[in-house]
C-alpha cells in the first residue's frame, strides 16, 4: 500500500510540474506576442526642415548657394546620417495631388534624368529615396485659409496692429540669427540645431505664448488662427496615417514649424512608435 502512495504521489507531482511548465509556456507564448505586436508596430520619425526656395512666409531662414561644392558635400553628409534610419517610405510636405509628378520625377532623377532644383524635397527627399531604395513618395500637405485676413482686420480695428508688427518682428530677427548660424555651420550642424528641443519649443510657443496674446479677448480671431495652426497638423496627420501600416519606418520631411505639433502628437499614440531624428544628426 505504502508501494502505491508513493507511486500516486509521484504521479501527481509529475502532473504539478507538468501544469506549471504549461502555464509558464502559456505567459511565455503571451509575452512573445506581445513583444512581437510592439516591434510591428509603425515608427515615424520627423525631420523639421527650412524652406531653400522663396516662400509664403512670415519670415524664412537663407541658405547661401545650395549648389556649391561644400553644401553639396554637406547634404551627402546629411543623407548618410539620416539613411541609418532606414526609412520604408518618406513622406513630404506637398499636397497629395503633386503625388503623379513628384513619382515621375523622382523616377527620372533614379534614372539620372533629373536635376535637382533648389528645393528641399527634391535635395533631401529625392537623394535620401534613392540612397534607401525608395521608388515613391508620399506627399501629405493640408493647405487650409488660417484666418490672415481676418486677423489683420482685427488687430487694425483694436489698434493692436502694431504689437502683430513687433511679433513678426521678433521671427525676423530669430531667422536672421539661424541664417548667420547657417552661415558659419554645415547644413548637418544647422539640421541637427533646428531639430533640437530648445527649437521645437521655440517653434510651438510662437503661436501658443507669442501670437496668442496679443489680444486676452475670449474667441479673438488670433485664438482662431492659432487653433488653424493646429488643426491644419492634425489634418497633416490624418495624411501621414492613411499609409501606415505594421513595419513602418516613416520619415516626414517637413517645415520646421510644423514638427513640434506633429511630434506632441505621436508621442501620445500608443500605436505608433515615435523617434527622435535627433538620434541620427548628432
Amino acid at each position: 500500500m505504502k508501494k502505491y502512495l508513493i507511486i500516486l504521489f509521484s504521479i501527481l507531482l509529475i502532473g504539478c510540474n507538468t501544469n506549471v511548465t504549461k502555464k509558464e509556456s502559456i505567459n511565455l507564448e503571451k509575452k512573445e506576442n506581445t513583444n512581437t505586436e510592439l516591434s510591428e508596430i509603425p515608427k515615424v520619425t520627423i525631420i523639421g526642415t527650412f524652406h531653400f526656395n522663396a516662400t509664403n512666409d512670415y519670415s524664412s531662414v537663407q541658405i547661401d548657394s545650395i549648389f556649391s561644392d561644400k553644401r553639396q558635400k554637406e547634404l551627402d553628409q546629411l543623407i548618410n546620417k539620416t539613411k541609418a534610419f532606414n526609412p520604408t517610405k518618406i513622406m513630404v510636405e506637398w499636397e497629395p495631388e503633386t503625388k503623379t509628378e513628384l513619382d515621375k520625377n523622382l523616377k527620372k532623377y533614379l534614372n539620372n534624368e533629373f536635376v535637382l532644383p533648389q528645393n528641399e524635397i527634391y535635395q533631401i527627399g529625392f537623394r535620401l529615396a534613392k540612397e534607401t531604395g525608395i521608388k515613391e513618395l508620399f506627399p501629405i500637405d493640408y493647405q487650409m485659409d488660417l484666418g490672415d485676413a481676418k486677423l489683420v482686420e482685427y488687430l487694425k480695428e483694436k489698434n493692436t496692429f502694431s504689437e502683430f508688427e513687433n511679433f513678426i518682428s521678433d521671427i525676423n530677427k530669430y531667422a536672421a540669427v539661424e541664417t548667420d548660424y547657417l552661415k558659419s555651420h554645415s547644413i548637418t550642424d544647422y539640421f541637427n540645431k533646428m531639430n533640437s528641443t530648445d527649437s521645437d519649443n521655440f517653434n510651438r510657443n510662437i503661436y501658443l505664448d507669442k501670437l496668442s496674446s496679443i489680444s486676452n479677448e475670449p474667441g479673438n480671431p488670433l485664438l482662431e488662427y492659432v487653433s488653424n495652426w493646429y488643426k491644419r497638423n492634425i489634418f497633416i496627420m490624418g495624411q501621414i496615417d492613411v499609409h501606415l501600416q505594421k513595419n513602418d519606418r516613416i520619415l516626414v520631411l517637413i517645415g520646421a514649424g510644423h514638427k513640434p505639433i506633429l511630434k506632441d502628437l505621436y508621442k501620445n499614440r500608443k500605436n505608433i512608435e515615435y523617434i527622435d531624428i535627433q538620434e541620427y544628426l548628432k
